[in-house]
């Protein structure tokens, strides 16, 4: 299955259960590091450098960490939409290395869609359209901001989606052993997240 069929997304509306497990079984990593873990915090942080230096190897991203806070808390809840949402859930969750792949890449898309949307208005944003992506799915809004603002064939994309998936995989090895990694699992992706933010302001300015 190519990249971007799994971005045909259901468009029921999003519930949030916070019941829904996460597992990690499955998810393939190499040699995990078992030493110190971080915090939740200062984990995302080190997730946010790690993918940022990623995608400034890639030739995006030169800026940094483009912070805007009032997406980090849409973020925040599409990142946790998208990890509930039954949909996903039920098609993917019994492949787990596929399931998180599309969930990070459902959050750099939407870090896009919705940086791009804050450089526009963030009025729309707050007045429903953050929620629309998420309901949707990001593909529709973002498609057009990485091929014309991004410069990015499909190809190009779905590579940079794939390297980042195997980042987050390394950042987040050493965390399954938690009992409950769920809020690692939020932070990471979020950070993915974050990384769409900063690619996407980064050529369309702040």
């Amino acid at each position: 299955m190519g990249f971007f069929d799994f971005f045909k997304k259901n468009s029921k509306k999003v519930s949030f259960d916070a019941n829904v497990s996460l597992s990690p079984e499955g998810v393939g990593v190499n040699e995990p590091d078992h030493g110190e873990l971080s915090s939740p915090t200062v984990f995302y942080t080190e997730c946010a450098m790690a993918f940022h230096e990623y995608a400034q190897a890639q030739g995006y991203a030169h800026r940094g960490v483009v912070f805007i806070p009032e997406l980090i808390a849409l973020g925040q809840k599409a990142v946790l939409a998208y990890l509930q949402d039954p949909f996903l859930t039920f098609e993917y969750s019994s492949d787990h290395d596929t399931y998180y792949y599309i969930i990070n890449s459902f959050a750099l898309q939407t870090g896009i869609a919705y940086g791009a949307a804050w450089h526009q208005s963030y009025t729309d944003l707050e007045n429903g359209l953050a929620d629309q992506i998420i309901q949707d799915g990001p593909w529709e809004y973002v498609e057009p901001l990485f091929r014309d603002d991004l410069a990015m064939i499909k190809e190009q994309f779905e590579q940079f989606g794939r390297g980042l998936y195997e980042v987050w995989k390394k950042q987040h090895a050493p965390y399954w052993v938690l009992n409950d990694p769920r809020q690692y699992t939020l932070n990471a992706t979020l950070a993915s997240f974050q990384l769409g933010v900063s690619m996407i302001l980064e050529k369309l300015g702040y």
